[in-house]
């Protein structure tokens, strides 16, 4: 019902347009034996946030009519700020994605170290130096590339 993106969604998010105030009714999945059930959640969407998830129609509809503005509005607080932490992780990737390009099309892949530190770098490459001057092809820039980001990923939870 939001937007057919198969993507999870939980209670806090963006679902719709701001201007959305409904109640969905769906019927439950089980991903274990692969099968629809016949029992039906219904979702509350307030001002395009998903707000809560009820067993029945009239739960969810009390749900609508009472929830709090206040609440929304930390709410949408807290998806800007995860929508600016997107926006500097894709930007990074970009650049990392650039940075490969330019090692491998320079040629600074095929300098030796010494050559690199003659070479006046300065600030090109500062983010990724380590790791493309440590691979051996494009392939293993980015293969290094995310399994850094997956580490600090897991140091950060």
């Amino acid at each position: 019902m939001f937007d057919c993106a198969l993507d999870d969604f939980r209670i806090g998010d963006c679902v719709g347009h701001a201007e959305e105030l409904r109640v969905v009714r769906e019927r439950l999945y089980c991903t274990a034996c692969r099968a629809i059930d016949q029992q039906f959640v219904y979702f509350v969407v307030y001002r395009g946030i998903l707000v809560d998830v009820a067993l029945d129609l009239a739960s969810a509809e009390a749900q609508l009519r009472s929830f709090s503005f206040e609440r929304l509005l930390l709410w949408y607080h807290d998806l800007y700020a995860k929508r600016e932490a997107e926006r500097r992780e894709r930007w990074e990737v970009e650049r990392f994605l650039r940075d490969v390009v330019r090692w491998y099309t320079e040629g600074y892949d095929q300098m030796t170290p010494e050559e690199r530190e003659q070479k006046p770098l300065g600030l090109l490459f500062f983010h990724n130096r380590d790791v493309l001057a440590s691979a051996a092809d494009p392939v293993a820039a980015v293969r290094a590339y995310l399994e850094a980001q997956e580490n600090d990923g897991k140091n950060r939870t």
